[in-house]
């Protein structure tokens, strides 16, 4: 989710196993995008989050919202897209940190439930 309205939701076959998989992507502001999905009682499986970097602050708002709410399943798994010089956190908001990939200026932060 990013800060300028609803981009597209849609389902899609996988080829493989020909299980549906269905993908929704919002954009606004991610405080209310979150709180709509847990309205909704949608759980994920993978979650992805690139707040722009000057917008630190946006990381832990958003790990609290997931760990907090009933979209985060004990198998799913939190990325935060990060400037490698910037530390979301080993813990946020019922999530804890299991993985980190540093490449060039940016980090991808891995988590999960505590």
């Amino acid at each position: 989710m990013d800060a300028h309205g609803v981009e597209f939701g849609g389902e899609r076959k996988h080829q493989q196993n020909s299980r549906l998989l269905r993908i929704e992507i919002l954009r606004g502001e991610v405080q209310s995008g979150l709180q709509l999905l847990d309205r909704r009682a949608v759980a994920g499986d993978i979650f992805f989050l690139d707040p722009p970097y000057r917008l630190t602050s946006e990381y832990r708002t958003s790990m609290e919202i997931l760990g907090a709410s009933t979209l985060v399943k004990n198998e799913s798994i939190v990325v935060a897209e990060h400037e490698k010089k910037f530390d979301p956190g080993e813990r946020a908001g019922g999530l804890v940190r299991f993985r980190i990939v540093k490449q060039g200026d940016t980090a991808l932060s891995f988590y999960r439930k505590a």
